[in-house]
Order: C-alpha cells, then sequence, then structure tokens
C-alpha cells in the first residue's frame, strides 16, 4: 500500500471520528457541512482511489486555506497569539482535549495533498472548477438547511464570525455567498491552480 492510500484511510478514519462525535453522539449533523470537514472526507477519498480530478480539485479547494490554519495554530501555541483570528477559538474554555483531537485533522489536509501531488505523475488543469463546485455546494447546502443562528461556515451575520473579513457582512445574503465565492476564485483557487500545473509540469519534464 502507498503512503497516499495510507494518508486517505488515515483522513477517511478522522472523518469517521468527527462524523461519530458530532452527527451521531451530539445531534449537530450541520457540523458536517463545515469546509474543512467536508475538505477532509473529499482528500480522504481523493488519496485513496488517487483519482486525479478529486486530487487536483481538492488541493486547490483546500491547500491554501488549510495552511493558513496550520500556521495561525501553531503561531497561537507558540507565541500564544492568533495571528489571523482562525484558530482563536481553540482558547475558549469550553474547548477540550477531544476538542483539540479531533480539530488536529486541519494540518493532515496540507501535508496529505502536498504529498499526494509531489507524487502523482498525472496533471489535471481544471482544478479550480472543482475547487469552486465544492465550496459552492457547501456554501448553498448551508444556507439553505443550517438554522441560521449556527456558525457553520459564517454563511449568517453572526458577531463570532466577523473576526476576519468583517466587511463582508455589510452584504446581504445571497450576494454575500456570491461575493465570497468569487473572492475565493480569483485569489485562492486560481492562483493554487496556476501554481500546481507550473511546479507540476517542470517536476515531470525531469
Amino acid at each position: 500500500m502507498t503512503l497516499e492510500r495510507m494518508l486517505g484511510i488515515i483522513c477517511i478514519i478522522y472523518w469517521l471520528f468527527d462524523f461519530i462525535f458530532n452527527a451521531l453522539l451530539i445531534h449537530n449533523f450541520s457540523w458536517l457541512l463545515w469546509y474543512s470537514s467536508a475538505g477532509l472526507l473529499i482528500t480522504g477519498i481523493a488519496l485513496v482511489t488517487q483519482n486525479e480530478v478529486l486530487l487536483y480539485s481538492s488541493f486547490c479547494a483546500l491547500f491554501i486555506i488549510e495552511s493558513l490554519w496550520t500556521v495561525d495554530f501553531l503561531g497561537l501555541f507558540i507565541v500564544h497569539k492568533s495571528l489571523s483570528g482562525l484558530t482563536a477559538y481553540t482558547k475558549a474554555l469550553n474547548f477540550t482535549e477531544k476538542d483539540l483531537f479531533l480539530t488536529l485533522y486541519h494540518m493532515l489536509i496540507p501535508l496529505s495533498l502536498f504529498y499526494a501531488i509531489r507524487k502523482t505523475t498525472k496533471i489535471y488543469k481544471y482544478g479550480w472548477i472543482g475547487a469552486v463546485l465544492f465550496s459552492s455546494t457547501l456554501a448553498f447546502l448551508t444556507f439553505f438547511l443550517v438554522n441560521p443562528y449556527d456558525r457553520v461556515n459564517c454563511i449568517s451575520n453572526l458577531s463570532n464570525c466577523q473576526s476576519i473579513f468583517s466587511f463582508f457582512y455589510k452584504i446581504n445574503n445571497p450576494y454575500r455567498i456570491f461575493a465570497a465565492l468569487f473572492m475565493l476564485l480569483i485569489f485562492v483557487y486560481l492562483p493554487t491552480n496556476y501554481m500546481v500545473i507550473k511546479v507540476k509540469t517542470k517536476q515531470l519534464k525531469k
């Protein structure tokens, strides 16, 4: 078994722990719509199946965002300060060791995807399309299915969601969703897609 598939199995097992705790034990099914939680499952499937479409789409959708989470988390525990606010919630009084274990999958995602992309011999040029489909599906499922007082994906205008990009919350939904998706496309998905294709092309020519 390759290391990529082993990492994929670990991702899926981690997601199952998340599912059992949040969905089955505390009946919080909306938690599974979190961008990173759904991304963990997609990453696991991509790694196990070695499907280049899923792999490149997952990389475009998740690598930068989860890497930022990881950097912020390490900064929080090294210098005791959240650099961007992404991981400030881990310092809450009600944040337990169990919660810490469940949230560490954020670091597993970018490391696994980076390794898998580095090892693959295939190139898929349209990972950004898969990333847009992933994020837009989650955004609108959250908008239509999740209680507006729930902070899942920060779709609703809640105070604890405004520590980052507070200007977005001056726009009402569903326009705010479209604006956020457009920003992700321009500043995350397309640059990541360009970068990974350029690097892989050079790597495969050697």
